[in-house]
């Protein structure tokens, strides 16, 4: 009886070699899934690459802005603003300390910060776009001219 049964259910009709309903669901949800896990991933590198590219054109303009002020002569309490590369900045200087440069004397009493020169060191804050960076600059004043006897 088991041969016949099993002989039964070999001897089906064929029906049409095709694809059954749920096999193409199957793969219509992974093609679905493929599509949105790649339009989400391109997405995320084009937020990405926006966001570095502003970077770098935050970074480079701050450098910028950094160069141009160590090229300046700073004053105590004075504030600055402008516009480079579309980006706002704006930068205050304050006179942390300042000293007359030291000389060695070969007498008691001849030592000591009594250079003809001034060293002012500036803090320096500065904004740009909403973000503050702060550094230090050494800047030099001569005081006074020297005498000619002064220099014999």
């Amino acid at each position: 009886m088991m041969d016949l049964y099993t002989k039964a259910y070999r001897q089906r009709p064929n029906r049409s070699r095709g694809f059954t309903l749920v096999e193409v669901l199957v793969a219509t949800l992974i093609m679905v899934v493929s599509i949105v896990t790649v339009t989400a991933a391109l997405r995320q590198f084009s937020i990405n690459r926006e966001q570095l590219r502003r970077y770098e054109q935050l970074y480079t303009a701050t450098l910028s802005i950094r160069d141009k002020i160590m090229g300046e002569t700073l004053v105590d309490n004075s504030q600055y603003k402008g516009t480079l590369n579309g980006l706002d900045y704006s930068y205050v200087c304050h006179l942390e300390q300042s000293a007359n440069n030291y000389i060695y004397g070969e007498e008691v009493g001849q030592s000591g910060n009594k250079g003809a020169f001034l060293v002012m060191l500036f803090k320096v804050n500065l904004d740009v776009e909403g973000r503050t960076f702060e550094f230090y600059k050494t800047q030099y004043k001569k005081r006074f001219e020297s005498r000619p006897e002064d220099e014999i």
